[in-house]
């Protein structure tokens, strides 16, 4: 019966297919829509949520690989640089060993030249200590030269007065007061150079100088030579100083010498200043000789 009522009726038969069919249609379309509407917004979703990240992962694992890249160059680079670096610093260190060793070298050398300096020292300071008592024996000599050359010069005023009687001893005691006076002055240069006093030196040659030029017309004929002998030392030593001290000096000692020899050939100068009595004839006993002093070392 069932059969014959479906059979009986078609048309509720095609409705049903076509609403099936519009029911199919409308869940094709709603599916296809909801597909559609899935892929139009899950795509950039999708590609915002998981695509996006992912590139700029990506972006920033090659900027990270770059960087690694360029540091671990760099740090190759600075590795190198410190390897010639410690190289450098290596012989530096090996160039201020060698300086340390030659400095020690040059302390110890200093060192000896200190100790050979302070040996000088003490030795200069001997010789002057030497000095000064040569020098004060010097100036004490020359103080008694000049106390017994006044002495003489008194006496030589006293015999003046005797002339007419006297006229030998007292042409030998001027030549004696003319020799002592050029020994005193020829003494006190001497002083002055062992003292280095160049200019003082020179100013008691010039005086010396003066002296025997002033006394040179009443020198005798006969010892004429002689006193000219004499005054050409002296002024050699005069025009010597002060650059040549040394020839001054040798001038010296020959006007000394040549001095001695007119002053008497067997007198001393000690003896020679000792007071003569009144009316005697002072008689030749020695030759004078200069008080040695030290010469002052450079």
């Amino acid at each position: 019966m069932a059969e014959e009522r479906n059979k009986a009726h078609p048309i509720v038969e095609a409705v049903r297919a076509v609403v099936r069919f519009i029911v199919r249609l409308t869940l094709l379309v709603l599916l296809f829509a909801a597909v559609a509407a899935g892929l139009y917004y899950g795509i950039p979703y999708v590609e915002r949520t998981f695509l996006e990240p992912l590139r700029q992962t990506q972006a920033r694992v090659a900027a990270l690989e770059a960087q690694l890249t360029q540091q671990a160059q760099d740090v190759q680079a600075m590795t190198q640089s410190l390897s010639r670096d410690i190289d450098a610093l290596r012989q530096d260190l090996k160039a201020l060993e060698t300086s340390l060793q030659d400095v020690q070298e040059q302390l110890q050398q200093i060192e000896a030249r200190q100790k050979d300096l302070q040996d000088q020292w003490s030795q200069a300071e001997r010789d002057r200590k030497a000095l000064a008592q040569d020098v004060r024996a010097l100036q004490k000599d020359i103080d008694d030269l000049q106390a017994r050359l006044q002495a003489l010069d008194a006496r030589l005023t006293e015999w003046e007065t005797l002339w007419s009687s006297q006229a030998p001893a007292l042409a030998e005691t001027r030549r004696q007061a003319l020799a002592l006076r050029l020994m005193l002055h020829t003494l006190r240069a001497g002083l002055f150079l062992s003292q280095d006093n160049y200019g003082s030196a020179r100013g008691e040659v010039a005086l010396a100088v003066d002296f025997l030029q002033s006394q040179m017309p009443l020198v005798p004929d006969a010892e004429r030579p002689q006193w000219n002998a004499v005054l050409e030392h002296l002024q050699t030593a005069r025009a010597a100083l002060p650059k040549q001290p040394i020839r001054a000096r040798e001038a010296l000692d020959a006007a000394w010498s040549q001095l001695s020899a007119i002053y008497g050939p067997e007198t001393t100068a000690s003896s020679l200043l000792t007071p003569t009595p009144e009316g005697a004839t002072p008689q030749p006993t020695g030759t004078p000789t200069p008080t040695p002093t030290a010469t002052p070392k450079p």
